[in-house]
């Protein structure tokens, strides 16, 4: 781990115990491994990274394409036979160096005005074009093994990625489905090999239709978004004087000072705890690899200049954790702390650009 100028080795030392809860005793503090969660999702923290939109068989060979619209279709009609498949992508995946992905799911809204659909998803193993794909075509020259990307094995990994048959006309729902880690992973190592996802309907309704908003939705919580969890370690170790404590700022004596007040309901613990929870629905931002000099307000937490925005957070949720947790019963949001100051922890230690 570098440490920033002016951090000196017994803070972020503290910083690691309050955070993670560790009650060290030793001189040494180990690798710092941290489970972070990162959302990808046009228009929200400055991503803009999605590709989406409908691919049709209506219009000739190549049928109809419109990646423009703010929905997709996902049907198939009886009268006119036509078919309508949409394709979602995430591009410029950006994760710290040697993150391990745990966990992904792709979050997606539609409008489902008739029910008894029954979509599959499909992770799309041939490449294609936003600008020139269509449902012959999925680049200048390029064609699908099958009209519509329907290649088992060829344009599409055979085993579906998921198959939702639970639609009840409900109008605008919102789904979350599962993916495949090392799948995710490989976007990740590889962004070659990300080529998204395709989403087909395999019934034929009389009437009606299933749409799927897109990265062009007004609503910006309606946009596609994909959640991925991931950990990261720097495989640094800390060691400490010898007559130096993690707890440099804090004895046992003064933690139970603390949690008394806590239980008491002190004025300085609700305001604390309220700058804790103002951090748990916003995102921890990466720092920008190049010049760390960034700005946030709100739910977000950033580097700030070299670094130093991380700092105050980090250290407001160490100490609500090592409260919560002390409290009968303990704080309900003392997880979700410890997670966050996680994440935190885990950008700070990507940025050495000093």
């Amino acid at each position: 781990m570098q440490l920033r100028r002016g951090w000196s080795r017994e803070v972020v030392a503290f910083a690691i115990a309050a955070a993670s809860g560790a009650c060290a005793e030793s001189d040494d503090v180990g690798a710092v491994e941290s489970a972070v969660t990162a959302t990808f999702q046009t228009g929200v923290d400055e991503y803009v990274g999605t590709l989406d939109g409908e691919i049709s068989n209506r219009g000739g060979p190549n049928g109809s394409t419109d990646m423009d619209s703010p929905t997709a279709r996902i049907m198939r009609s009886k009268h006119p036979a036509n078919e309508y498949a949409a394709l979602v992508k995430f591009t410029n995946l950006s994760l710290p160096p040697g993150a391990i992905v745990t966990s992904a799911a792709l979050t997606l809204t539609f409008d489902d005005d008739l029910g008894g659909h029954s979509v599959r998803g499909y992770y799309v193993s041939r490449g294609w074009n936003g600008s020139h794909v269509g449902w012959g075509l999925r680049d200048t020259g390029m064609w699908w093994n099958t009209p519509g990307a329907k290649g088992m094995g060829t344009d599409v990994i055979a085993a579906p990625a998921f198959v939702d048959a639970d639609w009840s006309g409900a109008g605008t729902v919102r789904r979350t489905y599962a993916l495949d880690v090392e799948k995710v992973q490989k976007w990740i190592d590889d962004p070659s090999t990300n080529r998204g996802v395709l989403l087909s309907n395999n019934v034929q309704p009389s009437n009606g239709s299933l749409r799927m908003h897109t990265a062009e939705s007004v609503a910006s919580e309606n946009r596609p978004q994909l959640t991925i969890q991931y950990t990261v370690s720097d495989g640094a170790v800390i060691t400490l004087a010898a007559s130096a404590h993690p707890r440099i700022w804090m004895d046992a004596q003064v933690l139970q000072r603390m949690r008394d007040r806590a239980m008491a309901a002190d004025a300085r613990w609700v305001a604390l705890r309220a700058v804790c929870n103002s951090y748990l629905p916003g995102v921890v931002r990466a720092p920008n690899p190049v010049k760390c000099q960034d700005s946030c307000s709100g739910s977000t937490i950033c580097c700030g200049f070299q670094g130093e925005s991380y700092y105050p957070a980090l250290l407001n949720l160490g100490l609500c954790y090592q409260i919560g947790r002390r409290l009968t019963p303990a704080d309900p949001s003392t997880t979700a702390w410890a997670q966050k100051g996680a994440a935190v922890l885990a950008q700070m230690v990507t940025f050495t650009n000093y």
